[in-house]
């Protein structure tokens, strides 16, 4: 038995899910109604992500810590975990986005995550749900070699572009979508090493 899945995670290192480490920072807002008065935040948020495969299997994790520029909101930190499976040309990662944030009625809360991406010639397939650390509810996203765009549901769209440089890329994302009565956006710039995306 031993030798067959050392095999097994031994055969081929030609996975979609890489290993690859991200880092990075952006602004985000937020607007939203409170009977016929309109509110907004604004956030900082800086992040890190990193994740790999050993044969066939997959894992992730992300960490955000967002404090507010203005508003009304609080600081907090979230953890996202994934695991799951990979072969060349697919992935399927599922997990949660657990947020901290104990100046708040709800110190604790937990979303489900999902990502799933799918590799054809030139491009790639990803759905999301609840995925960049939680802050994304629902994605559809394609991606060539250089950019992403992507439907955010309910109502809204995401976009990144990268520039790959001798050792590592440089990453722009952006998204921007409304949730009920609440418009939210953010623009962030990461640093990756690695395969991944």
């Amino acid at each position: 038995m031993t030798p067959l899945l050392l095999l097994l995670l031994t055969a081929s290192d030609e996975r979609l899910v890489q290993n690859q480490v991200e880092a990075g920072a952006g602004v985000g807002g937020s607007s939203y109604l409170a009977g016929t008065a309109r509110f907004g935040d604004s956030l900082f948020t800086a992040f890190v992500s990193g994740g790999g495969h050993l044969g066939p299997g997959a894992a992730e994790l992300t960490v955000l810590a967002t404090t507010p520029l203005a508003g009304n909101t609080a600081s907090s930190v979230t953890f996202a975990p994934r695991i799951g499976w990979t072969g060349r040309s697919w992935s399927v990662r599922v997990g949660a986005a657990i947020q901290l944030s104990p100046s708040t009625p709800a110190p604790v809360q937990a979303l489900p995550s999902l990502r799933i991406d799918k590799q054809f010639d030139s491009t790639s397939l990803a759905l999301g749900v609840f995925d960049f650390g939680g802050l994304l509810p629902a994605h559809l996203s394609v991606s060539t070699d250089r950019f992403s765009f992507g439907y955010v549901a309910p109502v809204g769209v995401r976009f990144a572009f990268w520039i790959p440089l001798e050792r590592f890329q440089l990453e722009l994302h952006a998204f921007a979508y409304q949730l009920l009565q609440a418009q939210i956006g953010m623009v962030a710039l990461s640093v990756r090493f690695g395969a991944g995306r």
